[in-house]
């Protein structure tokens, strides 16, 4: 099973990684499952044997609140999920152009 780390929030940058311990034994690869259900989220990804994923390649809604865990897999199944880990989204859009601009 594979203990989810961290979310990390590199300065002055939109991105959020999502970091994970790897699982013992043998790892075909990882999924990430995000959803809004806290229980167990339902959208997943294949991410393959990294154990760091960029959270903004998921179709994330802003100031939406998700609950992401992460499994392992191999020829033999696919493990429990981790713990579940809460993210929301920031808000990505630009301010708006100023206005009223004038010169004297």
């Amino acid at each position: 099973m594979s203990t989810v780390m961290a979310l990390s929030f590199p300065p002055l940058s939109l991105a959020a990684t999502l970091r994970w311990t790897p699982s013992k034994g043998k790892v075909d690869g990882y999924k990430v499952y995000w959803g809004r259900n806290k229980k167990k989220p339902t959208e997943s990804r294949n991410v393959g044997k990294r154990v760091a994923f960029n959270l903004n390649k998921l179709p994330l809604k802003e100031g939406v609140t998700y609950y992401i865990s992460v499994s392992a897999y191999n020829a033999a199944g696919e493990s429990k999920r981790s713990a579940t880990v809460v993210f929301a989204q920031g808000d990505n859009t630009p301010p708006a152009p100023p206005q009223g601009l004038r010169a004297k």
